[in-house]
C-alpha cells in the first residue's frame, strides 16, 4: 500500500507543478512556466502536457529547437500512453510461415515512413515560428 501513496504523491506533485505552469505561461512569466513545467518533468517524465507546455513557452521566446523538441516529445508521450498494452506471443507458437519477415517488412515500412514525415513538420514548424516573430 505504501507504494501506491508515493506514486500519489508524484502525481499530485507532477499535477501542482503543470498547473502552476500553465498558469505562469498565460501571465506571460514564461520563464516561471519553463520552470514548473521542468519540475512537472521531473516528477512525471512521460507527462506529455507538460512538453508540450514548456514547448509553447520556448517557442514565445524564440527558442525554436528547444520547442520542437518538445512538442515532438510531448507528441510521442502522448500516443504512447494511449497505446494499449497487448500480450506478445513467439511466432512458433502460432506457426505462420512468413509472419516474422512480415512484421520486419511493416516495421522497416514504419520507420521509413516516420523518417519522411517527422522531416518536412519540423521544417514546417520552424517556418510558422520564425514568421510568428518576424515583427518582433
Amino acid at each position: 500500500m505504501g507504494g501506491g501513496s508515493g506514486t500519489l504523491l508524484v502525481n499530485d506533485r507532477a499535477s501542482a507543478h503543470l498547473k502552476n505552469g500553465f498558469a505562469f505561461q498565460r501571465m506571460g512569466d514564461y520563464e516561471s512556466a519553463i520552470e514548473n513545467f521542468t519540475k512537472a518533468l521531473d516528477s512525471d517524465p512521460h507527462s506529455g502536457e507538460a512538453h508540450y507546455g514548456r514547448g509553447i513557452c520556448h517557442l514565445q521566446r524564440g527558442e525554436f529547437d528547444r520547442a520542437i523538441a518538445d512538442f515532438t516529445r510531448g507528441s510521442i508521450e502522448t500516443a504512447l500512453s494511449r497505446c494499449q498494452p497487448v500480450d506478445i506471443v513467439d511466432n512458433d507458437e502460432l506457426n505462420l510461415p512468413g509472419l516474422d519477415a512480415a512484421i520486419q517488412a511493416e516495421a522497416t515500412s514504419a520507420v521509413t515512413a516516420s523518417h519522411a514525415v517527422q522531416a518536412p513538420q519540423v521544417s514546417l514548424l520552424r517556418v510558422i515560428a520564425e514568421r510568428m516573430f518576424e515583427g518582433d
